[in-house]
């Protein structure tokens, strides 16, 4: 948003103004997006290539689901489960939020 602003001479809220307006004006705001997707593609490459294990692990997070990786598990069945949560608190040392899952029966 900032660039296009700078670019048409405007503050950030005019240019917001003017992208929801005008086609022509949305139209450089998402041309400016995707080349700053672009880059951000191309250092998040190069940064896998040269070893960066942090920057593979966000990748296969992102885009190698269909192959397991991924932040999260998903659980699936009929059967139910206690799921406990479990995290610091200043006053109490330890707090747990206790959630029950199940099929609805």
């Amino acid at each position: 948003m900032s660039t296009v602003a700078e670019r048409l001479g405007a503050s950030w809220s005019t240019a917001r103004a003017l992208i929801q307006r005008w086609p022509e004006t949305q139209a450089a705001f998402e041309a400016e997006r995707e080349g700053l997707l672009d880059a951000a593609e191309s250092l998040i490459h190069r940064a896998i290539h040269e070893g960066d294990v942090q920057s593979a692990k966000w990748l296969l997070s992102r885009l190698g689901r269909h192959r397991g990786y991924g932040d999260h598990v998903e659980v699936s069945g009929r059967q139910a489960m206690e799921i406990v949560l479990r995290w610091p608190d200043e006053e109490a040392g330890l707090k747990a939020l206790e959630v029950e899952v199940g099929d609805g029966e």
